[in-house]
């Protein structure tokens, strides 16, 4: 009886361990259940429904207010006139606030609408259990519709458009009870933009043709800064390789992780690319520089190798439509270095690999003005460049200094004594055709003649023709 009961406890106690391990996982199985947009914003006293009317053409997002869920998620309501033409895709959100503002980009996931209202869960973002919780918001996005927004230039695309908020939230208890206050923040706006790269050759190498891609974005804003100290990028980066044949080009096969990649920049930077290849060249660049400066740091030639019978050097050009593209821009950003191989596959074919850059956006920018620092939230899409590098890279075989001194010293001496020169040829042309002379002048009188021989014989044929009629 006694191990009875114990295999009886036993058993007991392993079905309970068993039933508590499952339940959480059937809890997560079931779909949560949202509260209705217009339910939540109800509940302030002070929401007017018929502030926000409809607007069939007009497809921006406003957003109308956060709320926090008791289930530690962050919701944000937003007016969007046009109804459902259009979703909101991602948000920039601090939640930190004043000068140690970090804006990130984070997702939307439509929860439900009804009209004009429609609510989304910020992805990415638990509620903290701070008494003080901020939330500064620069700017909501959603996708580009070719048929509303305006195109850009230069080879670019964009993929989202973003729509400025410029609010800063805060969260806590007051007396016991829960509270929510909103304050304007200032923002900076991107008013002209220019996404692309620059390709670095690594030099002649055996069996392999590769490159430094160098990609940059260039713009202008809605505020002048006469100093560019720190700039947070967001970009995408997606790994491709693609085969091809002698006949056709392949489509590229690429790599299903694409995850966001925020980098800092700041003034200090600096970056280097340096081949590993025969007569590669040598490049330096700052991360943040200005237009000019990177118009005039690839433009130009660099000796990369010196002889004794040659010497490589190596010139950049800018493309003439991307320099154009450029000079519309006040600042330029470095921001990431990838790699460019293109090989044989030792038949009929041949492979390329590489990594596409898209989305690029800016986040955060700090500048100086007049004196002041800056330390701002910035309103701008994510915008991807053309596959096509912005210059021509060109490698020349030139002689040696001391070969072109000769050379020089030669084309000198003949300028200065060319007469004489021109004399001798004359002299020893009419040397070699002296015997010919007298044939030359024969052929020369009976070509000259040979009209008048032809006119005299024509006029023979009527002569004797007449003759003949007479008699």
């Amino acid at each position: 009886m006694r191990k009875l009961i114990v295999y009886i406890a036993l058993i007991a106690i392993v079905a309970t361990l068993i039933c508590t391990a499952l339940t959480p996982t059937l809890l997560l199985a079931e779909e949560t259940e949202y509260s209705n947009v217009l339910t939540d914003l109800e509940k302030d006293e002070s929401f007017d429904e018929t502030h926000y009317p409809t607007k069939a053409n007009d497809y921006s997002l406003d957003v109308i207010q956060i709320a926090e869920s008791v289930d530690k998620e962050l919701f944000v309501y937003v007016y969007q006139p046009s109804g459902n033409a259009v979703q909101a895709s991602s948000i920039n959100v601090s939640l930190t606030i004043y000068d140690e503002v970090q804006f990130r980009n984070y997702k939307l996931r439509y929860i439900n609408s009804d009209g004009v209202f429609f609510k989304y869960k910020v992805e990415g973002i638990a509620v903290s259990t701070l008494p003080m919780r901020y939330y500064s918001i620069s700017s909501i996005y959603r996708r580009y519709d070719k048929n509303v927004d305006k195109p850009v230039s230069g080879g670019n695309t964009v993929s989202e458009v973003p729509f400025k908020v410029a609010k800063q939230y805060c969260f806590g208890t007051l007396n016991g009870q829960p509270y929510c206050s909103v304050v304007d923040i200032e923002t900076i706006e991107i008013t002209e933009k220019f996404v692309g790269y620059v390709q670095y050759s690594n030099g002649f190498e055996l069996w392999t043709a590769s490159a430094c891609h160098s990609h940059f974005v260039a713009f202008d804003t809605d505020r002048r800064m006469d100093k560019l100290l720190e700039v947070d990028v967001e970009y995408t980066a997606q790994k491709y390789i693609r085969h091809s044949t002698l006949l056709s080009i392949g489509d590229p096969v690429f790599d299903p992780k694409s995850e966001p990649i925020l980098v800092e920049l700041n003034h200090k930077q600096w970056a280097e690319h340096k081949g590993d290849g025969w007569c590669a060249g040598t490049y330096n660049w700052k991360r943040i520089e200005t237009v000019d400066e990177f118009i005039a740091e690839n433009t130009g030639y660099q000796n990369v190798y010196s002889g004794a019978i040659f010497d490589v050097n190596i010139g950049n050009r800018i493309d003439p439509d991307a320099e154009t593209e450029l000079k519309k821009n006040k600042w330029v950003l470095r921001f990431c270095e990838t790699e460019y191989k293109h090989y044989s596959d030792m038949g009929t074919g041949y492979y390329d690999a590489g990594t596409i850059i898209g989305d690029v956006s800016l986040l955060r920018l700090k500048f100086e003005t007049d004196g002041l620092t800056y330390n701002l939230g910035v309103i701008d899409n994510k915008q991807s460049g053309s596959d096509k590098p912005i210059n021509d890279e060109n490698t020349f075989f030139d002689p040696a200094e001391w070969l072109q001194n000769l050379w020089d010293k030669m084309k000198e001496t003949f300028d200065k004594y060319k007469w004489i020169v021109y004399v001798v040829i004359a002299i020893v042309i009419l040397m070699f055709i002296s015997p010919f002379i007298p044939m030359l002048i024969k052929a020369t009188l009976w070509i000259v003649c040979l009209p008048f021989r032809l006119i005299g014989a024509i006029f023979g044929l009527f002569k004797k023709k007449n003759k003949n009629k007479k008699e």
